[in-house]
């Protein structure tokens, strides 16, 4: 249990990294698209490919965050109804939760797979006049991270589950 706890640990250490990755794309995203418009207004020119370069570290920057934020159970939800619920109540909609988001991901990187294999097998492109980006990365990047949030998904929802059982011994 023990090598569990340090293996799930070095991943939260991952996911933290590759977060902090995604916030710096954020960051060139908005410098090129910046760049874009000052270009465009003082220049009349433009960054070729910006809005290519932009879209695509989006997504990226999207699968590289999702794993952090499904390990910390930071996810948006209305807390109208959980606020108010019972420690109890709490967990059970938090395990279900889990649950749901745990199949979700799993179809969403199941899905990923044929694209990501395709993406290469076709030397696919992303274009914008004659700037040519290739789509391969991206699609390994967010494929990766689509997979590493089904497994956020999955340990939180065991780890919920273990805590529930512990619960309901200790309430016996």
């Amino acid at each position: 249990m023990k090598i569990l706890k340090r293996i799930n640990s070095a991943l939260i250490a991952i996911s933290k990294f590759l977060c902090l990755l995604g916030g710096v794309m954020l960051i060139a995203m908005m410098l090129i698209t910046a760049v874009d418009v000052g270009l465009r207004t003082f220049v009349h020119s433009t960054f070729s490919g910006a809005s290519v370069v932009v879209r695509n570290m989006l997504v990226v920057a999207m699968f590289l965050g999702l794993p952090y934020v499904t390990f910390v159970a930071g996810h948006t939800r209305s807390e109208f109804l959980y606020a108010r619920a019972s420690s109890r109540v709490q967990l059970i909609l938090d395990t279900i939760a889990e649950g749901i988001g745990t199949v979700l991901f799993l179809l969403m990187a199941y899905a990923m797979i044929k694209p990501t294999l395709q993406s290469f097998a076709t030397s696919q492109f992303d274009s914008e006049g004659t700037f040519l980006m290739p789509m391969g990365p991206f699609y390994v990047l967010a494929l990766f991270g689509a997979w590493f949030t089904f497994y956020a998904a999955a340990y939180n929802f065991v780890k919920l589950i273990f805590q529930a059982v512990k619960k309901e011994d200790e309430a016996k």
